[in-house]
Protein backbone atom coordinates (compact mmCIF):
# COMPACT_ATOMS: atom_id res chain seq x y z
CA UNK A 1 0.00 0.00 0.00
CA UNK A 2 1.23 3.49 -0.78
CA UNK A 3 0.66 5.76 2.19
CA UNK A 4 0.48 9.47 1.24
CA UNK A 5 2.33 11.39 3.91
CA UNK A 6 0.93 14.86 3.44
CA UNK A 7 -0.12 17.40 6.04
CA UNK A 8 -3.81 18.21 6.19
CA UNK A 9 -3.21 21.30 8.31
CA UNK A 10 -0.37 23.46 6.90
CA UNK A 11 1.59 25.59 9.32
CA UNK A 12 0.39 29.17 9.63
CA UNK A 13 3.64 31.03 8.97
CA UNK A 14 2.14 34.29 10.24
CA UNK A 15 2.51 32.90 13.77
CA UNK A 16 6.28 32.44 13.32
CA UNK A 17 8.17 35.51 14.53
CA UNK A 18 11.03 37.01 12.53
CA UNK A 19 14.18 36.88 14.64
CA UNK A 20 16.63 39.60 13.64
CA UNK A 21 19.25 41.65 15.39
CA UNK A 22 19.08 45.18 14.05
CA UNK A 23 20.49 45.27 10.54
CA UNK A 24 22.30 41.97 10.95
CA UNK A 25 21.28 38.73 9.26
CA UNK A 26 18.70 36.70 11.21
CA UNK A 27 19.92 33.88 13.44
CA UNK A 28 18.82 30.93 11.30
CA UNK A 29 19.26 28.37 14.07
CA UNK A 30 17.27 30.41 16.60
CA UNK A 31 14.59 31.15 14.00
CA UNK A 32 14.24 27.46 13.16
CA UNK A 33 13.93 26.49 16.82
CA UNK A 34 11.31 29.21 17.31
CA UNK A 35 9.43 27.87 14.28
CA UNK A 36 9.32 24.43 15.88
CA UNK A 37 8.11 25.85 19.18
CA UNK A 38 5.39 27.94 17.58
CA UNK A 39 4.34 26.91 14.07
CA UNK A 40 5.06 23.18 14.28
CA UNK A 41 3.69 22.74 17.79
CA UNK A 42 0.61 24.84 17.03
CA UNK A 43 -0.05 22.85 13.87
CA UNK A 44 0.15 19.57 15.78
CA UNK A 45 -2.22 20.80 18.49
CA UNK A 46 -4.75 21.95 15.89
CA UNK A 47 -4.46 18.65 14.03
CA UNK A 48 -4.97 16.54 17.18
CA UNK A 49 -7.94 18.63 18.31
CA UNK A 50 -9.52 18.62 14.85
CA UNK A 51 -9.37 14.84 14.60
CA UNK A 52 -10.83 14.55 18.09
CA UNK A 53 -13.71 16.86 17.16
CA UNK A 54 -14.36 14.71 14.06
CA UNK A 55 -14.58 11.65 16.32
CA UNK A 56 -11.55 10.20 14.49
CA UNK A 57 -8.85 10.77 17.10
CA UNK A 58 -5.25 9.92 16.43
CA UNK A 59 -4.27 6.72 18.20
CA UNK A 60 -0.51 7.14 17.74
CA UNK A 61 2.03 9.77 16.79
CA UNK A 62 4.93 8.08 15.04
CA UNK A 63 8.23 9.99 14.80
CA UNK A 64 10.57 8.15 12.41
CA UNK A 65 14.19 8.88 11.53
CA UNK A 66 16.19 7.05 8.88
CA UNK A 67 19.88 6.25 9.10
CA UNK A 68 23.27 6.42 7.43
CA UNK A 69 23.62 6.88 3.67
CA UNK A 70 19.90 7.44 3.08
CA UNK A 71 18.93 10.35 0.85
CA UNK A 72 15.85 12.41 1.55
CA UNK A 73 14.10 10.82 -1.43
CA UNK A 74 14.90 7.31 -0.19
CA UNK A 75 13.85 8.26 3.35
CA UNK A 76 10.43 9.36 2.14
CA UNK A 77 10.09 6.13 0.13
CA UNK A 78 11.00 4.17 3.26
CA UNK A 79 8.46 6.11 5.31
CA UNK A 80 5.76 5.29 2.78
CA UNK A 81 6.77 1.64 2.72
CA UNK A 82 6.86 1.27 6.52
CA UNK A 83 3.51 2.94 7.05
CA UNK A 84 1.90 1.16 4.11
CA UNK A 85 2.95 -2.28 5.39
CA UNK A 86 1.93 -1.36 8.92
CA UNK A 87 -1.54 -0.25 7.84
CA UNK A 88 -1.94 -3.40 5.73
CA UNK A 89 -0.94 -5.58 8.68
CA UNK A 90 -3.36 -3.83 11.04
CA UNK A 91 -6.16 -4.23 8.53
CA UNK A 92 -5.32 -7.90 8.02
CA UNK A 93 -5.21 -8.68 11.75
CA UNK A 94 -8.43 -6.74 12.32
CA UNK A 95 -10.21 -8.69 9.57
CA UNK A 96 -9.00 -12.03 10.95
CA UNK A 97 -10.15 -11.04 14.44
CA UNK A 98 -13.61 -10.14 13.14
CA UNK A 99 -13.89 -13.42 11.25
CA UNK A 100 -12.70 -15.65 14.09
CA UNK A 101 -13.72 -14.01 17.35
CA UNK A 102 -15.82 -10.87 17.20
CA UNK A 103 -17.76 -9.85 14.12
CA UNK A 104 -18.18 -6.35 15.52
CA UNK A 105 -14.49 -5.89 16.30
CA UNK A 106 -12.90 -2.73 14.89
CA UNK A 107 -9.16 -2.26 15.22
CA UNK A 108 -8.61 1.43 15.84
CA UNK A 109 -5.32 2.59 14.34
CA UNK A 110 -5.18 6.14 13.07
CA UNK A 111 -1.57 7.36 13.21
CA UNK A 112 -0.15 10.83 12.76
CA UNK A 113 3.23 10.41 11.08
CA UNK A 114 6.22 12.72 11.51
CA UNK A 115 9.16 11.80 9.27
CA UNK A 116 12.60 13.26 9.97
CA UNK A 117 15.29 13.38 7.28
CA UNK A 118 18.86 14.59 7.65
CA UNK A 119 22.01 14.80 5.45
CA UNK A 120 23.26 11.30 6.20
CA UNK A 121 25.36 10.72 3.08
CA UNK A 122 28.35 12.26 1.30
CA UNK A 123 28.26 13.20 -2.37
CA UNK A 124 31.29 14.59 -4.23
CA UNK A 125 29.47 15.22 -7.50
CA UNK A 126 29.62 13.67 -10.99
CA UNK A 127 33.11 15.03 -11.74
CA UNK A 128 34.74 13.32 -8.77
CA UNK A 129 37.28 10.59 -9.59
CA UNK A 130 36.89 8.97 -6.15
CA UNK A 131 34.65 5.87 -6.27
CA UNK A 132 31.33 6.32 -4.52
CA UNK A 133 31.90 3.24 -2.35
CA UNK A 134 35.09 4.81 -0.97
CA UNK A 135 33.29 8.07 -0.24
CA UNK A 136 30.52 6.18 1.53
CA UNK A 137 33.00 4.17 3.61
CA UNK A 138 34.93 7.22 4.80
CA UNK A 139 31.69 9.03 5.63
CA UNK A 140 30.81 6.51 8.34
CA UNK A 141 32.55 8.10 11.37
CA UNK A 142 31.55 11.59 10.29
CA UNK A 143 27.90 10.65 9.88
CA UNK A 144 27.95 8.82 13.22
CA UNK A 145 28.90 12.12 14.84
CA UNK A 146 26.33 13.98 12.75
CA UNK A 147 23.60 11.59 13.96
CA UNK A 148 24.51 12.34 17.56
CA UNK A 149 24.48 16.08 16.87
CA UNK A 150 21.15 15.90 15.04
CA UNK A 151 19.67 13.98 17.97
CA UNK A 152 20.90 16.50 20.53
CA UNK A 153 19.51 19.46 18.60
CA UNK A 154 16.83 19.21 15.93
CA UNK A 155 15.41 15.78 16.68
CA UNK A 156 15.28 16.54 20.39
CA UNK A 157 13.25 19.67 19.65
CA UNK A 158 10.92 17.84 17.26
CA UNK A 159 10.21 15.02 19.73
CA UNK A 160 9.81 17.43 22.64
CA UNK A 161 7.33 19.57 20.73
CA UNK A 162 5.35 16.48 19.71
CA UNK A 163 5.09 15.58 23.39
CA UNK A 164 4.13 19.09 24.44
CA UNK A 165 1.51 19.26 21.67
CA UNK A 166 -0.01 16.00 22.88
CA UNK A 167 -0.12 17.28 26.45
CA UNK A 168 -1.62 20.66 25.56
CA UNK A 169 -4.13 19.52 22.94
CA UNK A 170 -7.71 19.60 24.22
CA UNK A 171 -8.68 16.10 23.18
CA UNK A 172 -10.28 13.27 25.12
CA UNK A 173 -8.03 10.44 24.01
CA UNK A 174 -4.34 11.23 23.96
CA UNK A 175 -2.38 9.42 21.22
CA UNK A 176 0.57 7.26 22.15
CA UNK A 177 3.98 8.44 20.95
CA UNK A 178 6.13 5.87 19.13
CA UNK A 179 9.73 6.75 18.25
CA UNK A 180 11.14 4.80 15.33
CA UNK A 181 14.79 4.84 14.30
CA UNK A 182 16.72 2.97 11.64
CA UNK A 183 20.52 2.57 11.72
CA UNK A 184 22.00 5.92 12.82
CA UNK A 185 18.43 7.17 13.11
CA UNK A 186 18.31 5.07 16.29
CA UNK A 187 21.50 6.74 17.51
CA UNK A 188 19.97 10.16 16.86
CA UNK A 189 16.73 9.18 18.62
CA UNK A 190 18.51 7.85 21.71
CA UNK A 191 20.60 11.01 21.90
CA UNK A 192 17.41 13.05 21.71
CA UNK A 193 15.89 11.05 24.56
CA UNK A 194 19.00 11.46 26.72
CA UNK A 195 19.13 15.24 26.27
CA UNK A 196 15.41 16.03 26.10
CA UNK A 197 14.95 16.21 29.90
CA UNK A 198 15.81 19.91 29.77
CA UNK A 199 12.79 20.69 27.54
CA UNK A 200 9.75 22.13 29.32
CA UNK A 201 6.21 22.87 28.20
CA UNK A 202 4.28 26.15 28.39
CA UNK A 203 3.62 25.61 32.13
CA UNK A 204 7.33 25.04 32.85
CA UNK A 205 6.83 21.31 33.38
CA UNK A 206 9.50 18.87 32.27
CA UNK A 207 8.34 16.95 29.20
CA UNK A 208 7.83 13.24 29.78
CA UNK A 209 9.35 10.55 27.61
CA UNK A 210 7.52 8.76 24.81
CA UNK A 211 5.55 5.56 25.11
CA UNK A 212 7.68 3.31 22.92
CA UNK A 213 11.01 3.27 21.07
CA UNK A 214 11.59 0.90 18.16
CA UNK A 215 15.06 0.46 16.70
CA UNK A 216 15.44 -1.11 13.26
CA UNK A 217 18.97 -2.42 12.64
CA UNK A 218 20.12 0.13 15.19
CA UNK A 219 23.65 1.48 14.94
CA UNK A 220 24.92 3.19 18.07
CA UNK A 221 28.66 3.01 17.24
Amino acid sequence: RKCPLTSEAPIDTSKIPDITDGNQQPDIFAQSITSLRSGFRHSLIEDIERKGAENKPYTHIIVATMGWNTTQKNSIQNFNSIMGHLLDEVESVSCKTREKYDHNHICSFNPLFVGVTWPSNWKLGPLSFVPETVVTLFSFPNKANDAKEIGATWLKEIIANVKVARAEAKAGDKPKIVLLGHSFGSRATMEALVTHAFIKDSDDRVVETGDMFIGLESAFR
